[in-house]
């Protein structure tokens, strides 16, 4: 089994990605820096390294392209470059990472470590900038070093000797069609090599005058094409799970969603769960929810609320509540209406489609004296202002409005009605 990264990467890669630990990740993220801004001065590439204005279209001599290739096939001298591809995907959202992570996003910065990575031929790095749109600029594409044909190669290399990481990058490349520009994918796609006889007797079981054209041509039609990608990637995602890297599993389960395979998008997100996935542990609750089994889908929204996952927050708040009128789920679980405004309160915090809901939903228990709580104005105001901040509740304006003029719960000024 081969390892993509330097040991020290290796660490930072399970500290972030695979550790739900958001003090972990942390931790993670500030080596991450303290590599780049320790080595970055010392290593940083200089002109005559990069592509330059004398050659053809950005095009590299066969000897220099050799030597960049060979440098990026050692582990040590990719790190710098490596390290700088792990940043650009910290920095570059939640759907890159894990929302419960705590990292900022920052565009700017995003875009900075993807073309440092680039530069420094990074496999990983320039395969990742077909993920982000408006990465490769022609300025990064006139330095690239590294081709996309060349980067597919040494990460494929480590994904058939079991590197998790490789195996989810990989199929990604066939989860998004970037066959398109990658030669080296398409050809894994592509027929068997065949007589014209073959192809003719072939092209007689097709079913449509484009497929028959292709074959004829010794081609695969898009169509085929996109069955034997998804197919691709169905193996190296499930292969990487099979590693234990259930972070970016998401794409599994929606092939398996995509295709009708219910069955097995449930055990994809059971294992992620299992793995420690807060989101995988909100589908696999609702899952559980669905299916009436309310016991294991409070586990499950019990777990993702302890790892701060927003719709497990608010799931699990409407379990106290007893807002499910299911008999089962109500002798099931316990009401504890107090226990639920709190989890309500946290979910409010959160950004998520139902954020507001929640915020709403803790305000009218305080306004009602559920579980003898407080009629507490101020608190009952702020409530409702976070929820008129909401996109999807702005029919809360009028009742923040409403306590502005009469001045209950906040300071009465009319002039802030019309900016609430």
């Amino acid at each position: 089994m081969a390892q993509y990264f330097t040991d020290r990467l290796q660490r930072v890669f399970h500290l972030i990605f695979m550790s739900y630990d958001p003090q972990s990740a942390q931790e993670g993220l500030r080596i991450l820096e303290s590599i780049v801004n320790n080595q970055s001065n010392v290593t940083k590439p200089i002109q005559h390294e990069l592509r330059n204005t004398a050659t053809s279209q950005g095009s590299t001599d066969e000897s220099d392209a050799d030597k960049v290739y060979q440098k990026a096939l050692s582990p040590e001298e990719r790190e710098l470059g490596d390290a700088y591809a792990l940043l650009a995907r910290v920095y570059a959202g939640p759907r890159f990472t894990w929302a419960e992570s705590g990292f900022p996003e920052d565009n700017m910065r995003t875009y900075q470590c993807l073309h440092d990575s680039i530069r420094r031929h990074s496999p990983i790095g320039t395969l990742q900038a077909l993920r982000i749109a408006g990465s490769i600029t022609p300025t990064v594409r006139r330095d690239m070093q590294l081709s996309f044909d060349d980067a597919f190669r040494i990460i494929y290399d480590y994904a058939k000797q079991d590197d998790a990481y490789c195996q989810y990058i990989i199929g990604n490349v066939f989860f998004w069609g970037d066959y398109h520009v990658i030669n080296e994918a398409k050809q894994l796609l592509g027929p068997e090599k065949a007589s014209f006889s073959q192809r003719l007797h072939q092209a007689t079981r097709s079913k449509s005058l484009r497929e028959v054209i292709a074959t004829l041509r010794g081609m695969v039609d898009e169509e085929t094409l996109q069955a034997k990608s998804r197919d691709h990637a169905k193996y190296w995602f499930t292969k990487a799970l099979d590693q234990e890297l259930a972070m970016f599993q998401g794409n599994l389960r929606n092939i398996y969603i995509d295709e009708g395979d219910y069955d097995n998008a449930r055990l994809v997100a059971r294992r992620a769960a299992e793995l420690g996935n807060p989101t995988m542990m909100l589908y696999t609750g609702l899952d559980h929810h669905e299916r009436g089994e309310f016991t294991e889908a409070f586990t499950w929204f019990t777990k993702g609320a302890d790892l701060g996952q927003p719709e497990c927050i608010a799931e699990l708040a409407d379990y106290y509540y007893h807002f499910y009128e299911q008999p089962a789920l109500r002798a099931a679980i316990p009401y504890d209406p107090i226990k639920a405004t709190e989890l309500y309160q946290q979910a409010a915090t959160k950004d998520f489609n139902d954020a507001g809901y929640a915020a709403l939903q803790a305000a009218f228990n305080y306004i009602f004296h559920i579980g003898g709580l407080p009629l507490d104005w101020g608190l009952i105001a702020d409530l409702t202002h976070m929820a008129a901040t909401k996109d999807r509740f702005l029919f809360s304006l009028p009742y923040i409005s409403y306590m502005r003029i009469h001045g209950i719960g906040v300071t009465k000024n009319i002039r802030l009605l019309f900016n609430p």
